[in-house]
């Protein structure tokens, strides 16, 4: 496992885990990844999942989406994300996410996700719509 800030291009192809923590540069982790693992869901409330989802990554979250509710709520309800527990069945999701027997449900997430995101990607647009009434004004 490489740490974190010791990324170099030679060496992170070596790494069977990199742990990333810094802004604006996850895209190509998440684009890499087979499954995204939410950060501080496990007592922190979580980062929006929307953002691994525009890649095609597994998506997993731990209980506490707190910060991101509905948003998590719209994942599980459209069974785009896995929110494990506990440190128990999030290895147990990992493992079943990492073998090829669950290739279909992989599959299955990421399609999901992307379909969510798909689906509201419109959410802006009618915002602005509606927020540019009173602008004009």
């Amino acid at each position: 496992m490489l740490e974190p800030g010791s990324f170099k291009e030679s060496s992170w192809q070596q790494a069977d885990i990199y742990l990333a923590n810094t802004m604006g540069e996850l895209g190509v982790f998440f684009a890499l990844a087979q499954v995204s693992f939410i950060g501080g869901s496990f007592k922190n409330g979580g980062h929006n999942p929307i953002e691994p989802a525009h890649f095609t990554t597994n998506i997993i979250f731990g209980p506490d989406m707190s910060n991101f509710k509905i948003i998590a709520e719209d994942f599980i309800t459209a069974k785009a994300a896995r929110q494990s527990q506990n440190k128990e069945q999030l290895a147990q999701d990992l493992t079943e996410l990492f073998t090829s027997k669950y290739a279909t449900a992989k599959s299955a997430l990421v399609k999901n996700s992307s379909k969510l995101v798909a689906q509201n990607s419109m959410v802006i647009d009618e915002y602005m719509k509606y927020i540019s009434r009173y602008l004009d004004k």
